[in-house]
């Protein structure tokens, strides 16, 4: 496949360096999302949370921060229900928007809700994936056909790989923080919760601590089986 120079620029790798970055990093990647859909629902179980709101909140506040960043956020507005500390104004927006509507308008934060719900076709594009591509930042994945082209060139690549989309894109995400230098992670919700349950919950609630290392163990093939 040759890349449309309409959405590509000097700094884009060609298609088949993009599968090969994808196939070396689709062992560590490939249960990214699964997992945290996975520890994400055992969570909400736990605490009698909505799981389709949490999930919702965790993606409207994940633009501009850091993974970690993002789950202490959500924890701390659906568990104690204030914001932390510089949020952004637009993010505090989506937050009240969700609220009242349950809908995510962007289109990272919207793929972002539909693969941690479970959608295998999922593509989120996001500034890591923007900078693997060469896409300008100023402009990144703003435009309909941009989106469009992008998600269609990581299914691809999930095809030829014989994998989920959400998986290629989570194997891609990989490659561009090993490009930059930084080590990639799973989704750090379980480590983040115990944290949070200990030292930040203002309303405790009977057994979680105790429970918390016993439920959140399995994996996530297993998830049809454990509700």
């Amino acid at each position: 496949m040759k890349l449309d120079p309409q959405y590509t620029s000097d700094n884009t790798p060609s298609y088949r360096t993009l599968c090969r970055w994808a196939a070396e990093n689709l062992p560590a990647a490939r249960d990214w999302y699964a997992s945290a859909e996975a520890e994400v629902r055992v969570i909400c179980e736990l605490e009698h949370w909505d799981h389709a709101h949490f999930t919702g909140i965790l993606s409207v506040t994940s633009p501009r921060c850091s993974v970690r960043r993002n789950i202490r956020i959500a924890l701390e507005y659906v568990g104690n229900g204030r914001l932390l500390d510089n949020v952004f104004k637009s993010i505090r927006r989506s937050v009240e928007i969700w609220n009242e509507h349950k809908v995510i308008k962007g289109p990272k934060t919207s793929a972002f809700y539909a693969a941690l719900m479970g959608d295998k076709n999922a593509v989120v594009l996001d500034t890591h994936m923007a900078n693997l591509f060469g896409v300008e930042q100023k402009f990144a994945f703003r435009r309909k056909p941009e989106i469009a082209y992008w998600t269609k060139v990581v299914r691809k690549i999930a095809h030829r790989l014989d994998a989920e989309p959400r998986a290629a894109q989570a194997a891609l995400w990989y490659a561009q923080k090993y490009r930059i230098g930084e080590y990639p992670e799973g989704f750090p919700i379980v480590e983040e919760y115990r944290n949070w349950v200990r030292h930040d919950r203002q309303f405790p609630a009977s057994g979680v601590i105790e429970s918390i290392d016993d439920d959140i163990s399995f994996n996530p093939a297993e998830l049809e089986d454990q509700f």
